[in-house]
């Protein structure tokens, strides 16, 4: 039976959104090289990130739309559109915009990330977790990947697993809040209380502005963690 699940709905999935926040939010510059001397569709580019690092989607998809008429091969704007499509919740235009980033550069390994966050969304559990594979496998050096990787697995049940990743994305980066308070909820949910607080902690230190503040910690905590997709 084909499972589905509504992100709108459920305040207490932290697991899922804080990997995915973070994923959806400028990680689609990465492995895009450097060069001394900008062309004009990477200065409108640079410019279209920064407008949807504001927020500005509207104006962020204009700037990667005339990227792509100066350069329709630029695999970078059309993980931007995805993004913002996928900030619209148009998932399906936002699949068919990393669909085309990949045909482009079949080694995009950002792409597959993204991809796989909105299979993730759209209740493609296992497209989901494909991409998330296959971005691993072309970058193992992505925390991020780890994170939403690992947010899925903990949604599905697997808590022990979702911590390997949480650890993994924690090695890679020692300052993402987000793999601490996701590996907080799955250590919540197996019992370990007191590892469950020290990684809450770690994680309101880290990111106060955006980890929220318990009453009950581990109260909350279990609920993110024990979230499981509905049939």
């Amino acid at each position: 039976m084909k499972k589905n699940w509504n992100v709108r709905q459920t305040s207490a999935a932290i697991i899922t959104l804080i990997g995915t926040t973070c994923l959806l939010s400028g990680c689609y510059k990465a492995n895009k090289p450097v060069v001394a001397e900008k062309s004009p569709s990477e200065v409108i580019y640079d410019r279209g990130l920064d407008l949807y690092l504001h927020e500005k989607y509207k104006e962020a998809l204009e700037d990667f739309n005339r990227v792509l008429t100066l350069d329709p091969k630029n695999e970078y704007a059309y993980l931007g559109r995805g993004n913002v499509w996928a900030r619209f919740g148009n998932y399906k235009q936002a699949i068919n915009e990393y669909n085309e980033a990949l045909k482009i550069n079949p080694s995009y390994a950002s792409a597959y990330n993204n991809r796989g966050n909105v299979r993730n969304y759209c209740g493609d559990f296992k497209g989901a977790m494909q991409d998330f594979n296959r971005a691993l496998e072309l970058n193992p050096n992505l925390p991020y990947v780890y994170c939403d990787r690992g947010a899925l697995r903990s949604a599905l049940g697997d808590n022990k697993g979702a911590i390997d990743d949480y650890n993994e994305a924690i090695r890679q980066d020692p300052q993402y809040a987000g793999a601490y308070l996701n590996r907080a909820c799955s250590r919540a949910v197996l019992g370990d209380e007191t590892g469950a607080v020290i990684d809450y902690e770690k994680a309101r230190q880290l990111d106060p502005k955006k980890i929220p503040l318990f009453k009950d910690p581990i109260r909350e905590l279990r609920k993110g963690g024990e979230h499981k997709f509905s049939k």
